[in-house]
């Protein structure tokens, strides 16, 4: 996926990108417009939206660092609240209507499982989005002001919300029988497969590219202490080079091994390479 690409192409590719579309508030009618055209025309950076194409059609792809710098923190965070209303207001309230319509005339004992689990679930998904709220949202705004993040973030757990969404799945799935040519159940249980995509989706963009963003995020003098760290300085050297005392940059590279979790010096060396902070060439 290139800026260069038509956006029609682009959808024809990989028809999935238009929820994307619609949750950065895009509108459609591309003609032969470029990505980077048409993301110019509806103001929202192509570098951004290609990095969440990519997060969202592939389960492979991960910005580098580098790349993150350059995404505009205000459409990650348009996309995400735009994603929250999309379940409390669309996807939620369409699959309490297809579960209860599932369970007409079944036993009270397989309606009051059911429900109860899944009032468990949209709690928990509740609890997550409201972390999002109270923690991502406020640093996001931090970082769109070019400020820092004003607290650290905690990384998210999103086993448990995967877990009970394919629990709930295997529930219907395996454990509750039905009469032949039952619909309504094959279009509830098609509804929780393309729901879950969707929840694995944002999960992904989550760690590949929102907390990143916000949290571990080295900062200019931590990066210029790992390049030095990477060409095979001292830390007495390293001092002298940046006039700060030896216990400062010592401070730097424990700050630089908490957030990579990376405390080798070859594999300091390694992540510096893989971030694009130095070119392998000049390795030693």
């Amino acid at each position: 996926m290139t800026g260069n690409m038509k956006m029609a192409d682009l959808i024809n590719s990989a028809p999935e990108i238009l929820l994307i579309v619609e949750r950065l508030g895009m509108s459609l009618g591309f003609g032969e417009s470029t990505v980077e055209e048409w993301c110019a025309h509806e103001g929202r950076d192509a570098f951004t939206f290609l990095a969440i194409c990519n997060i969202s059609t592939s389960g492979n792809y991960k910005p580098t660092e580098a790349e993150i710098e350059k995404m505009k923190a205000a459409d990650v965070m348009y996309f995400l609240r735009n994603s929250h209303d999309s379940y409390i207001y669309g996807l939620l309230p369409e699959l309490d209507r297809q579960i209860a319509l599932v369970m007409v005339g079944r036993p009270d004992s397989e309606k009051k499982v059911i429900n109860e689990f899944f009032v468990k679930f949209k709690s928990e998904l509740a609890r997550h989005f409201k972390l999002e709220e109270e923690k991502i949202f406020p640093s996001l705004e931090a970082l769109d002001r070019k400020g820092q993040p004003n607290e650290k973030v905690f990384r998210h757990e999103h086993g448990d919300i995967n877990e009970k969404i394919q629990d709930l799945i295997n529930l219907l799935l395996k454990y509750v029988s039905y009469g032949t040519r039952e619909s309504r159940i094959t279009d509830l249980l098609s509804f929780l497969y393309r729901f879950r995509e969707d929840l694995a989706i944002h999960s992904r963009i989550e760690d590949c590219l929102i907390l990143p963003m916000i949290e571990g995020k080295l900062s200019p003098r931590e990066k210029e202490i790992l390049v030095c760290v990477a060409q095979g300085m001292q830390n007495k050297e390293i001092a002298a080079r940046f006039d700060i005392s030896v216990f400062t940059v010592m401070t730097h590279r424990k700050n630089i091994t908490e957030k990579t979790g990376i405390k080798s010096i070859a594999g300091l060396t390694a992540y510096a390479i893989l971030q694009g902070l130095i070119d392998i060439e000049s390795i030693n």
